[in-house]
């Protein structure tokens, strides 16, 4: 008696387990197919405000930016020969995320700092390099070569050069994936990762380095970089049975 009576304990327990299994498939499931549609609608959001720029808005903006600014302030001696600090801002973060990484692995660390680091020392470098990448296929003139040569305004693709890098904005596709990770990582300075993310855009804006559009698909790309290494580091984190999400 008391052996049939394990034996329905043990096929009603593993009858449980299985349902849960499967609602838990099912809910991953349906996780997975609401984060693609977000990303679908976000997607098509983006390409329609881009082309929207291009078609007009771009050229109105800057218009609107050089009779407010003149020509005499954006190329002056300060504005034009501002310094790009782009790489090198990458390889410092960079190496201090992965030492910062690698220093609290070595203490048997793993929590939100591992993870912060670990996004940060893999997105800044993918968001670099694609940066890149999609400025050569693009190869639209930046906003200040448009002022001196108006007919040059449109993409030129695979032209690459100096003076046709243009789209997307470089700043905004690298800049936006640090922006986040700390925005995630410290609800705090959420107030000043804002206004470091809105200043960098009225900076390049006003200074005429970038079109309007040129900022819209910078974020976003680095949005879609910083989402998918986020992703792929909390997945790698929970098939090593770590604890970096904890607390997140």
């Amino acid at each position: 008696m008391s052996i049939t009576w394990s034996r329905s304990i043990g096929y009603t327990g593993s009858i449980i387990q299985a349902r849960a299994s499967a609602f838990s498939r099912v809910a991953h499931r349906s996780r997975i197919e609401t984060l693609l549609n977000k990303l679908l609608y976000g997607t098509v959001v983006v390409i329609v405000l881009t082309a929207l720029c291009v078609v007009g808005l771009d050229v109105q903006v800057a218009e609107f930016i050089l009779l407010r600014t003149g020509r005499a302030f954006l190329f002056s001696h300060t504005v034009a020969s501002l310094p790009d600090l782009l790489l090198a801002t990458v390889i410092a973060v960079c190496s201090a995320s992965w030492a910062g990484y690698f220093l609290l692995v070595q203490k048997g660390t793993s929590d939100r700092r591992t993870r912060l680091f670990r996004v940060l020392g893999t997105a800044l470098p993918i968001a670099f390099v694609a940066k890149g990448v999609l400025k050569w296929i693009f190869g639209r003139v930046d906003t200040r070569t448009w002022l001196v040569h108006p007919e040059t305004y449109s993409f030129h693709w695979f032209h690459g050069g100096v003076n046709f890098q243009g789209f997307p904005s470089g700043h905004m596709l690298v800049f936006t994936p640090l922006f986040l990770a700390m925005w995630n990582y410290s609800p705090r300075l959420r107030p000043v990762v804002l206004a470091g993310w809105l200043g960098l855009a009225v900076a390049l804006l006003v200074t005429e380095y970038h079109f309007l559009g040129d900022l819209i698909a910078g974020s976003y790309l680095g949005y879609l970089i910083y989402f998918g290494v986020d992703r792929a580091s909390a997945t790698w984190s929970g098939s090593l049975g770590g604890s970096a999400d904890q607390g997140r």
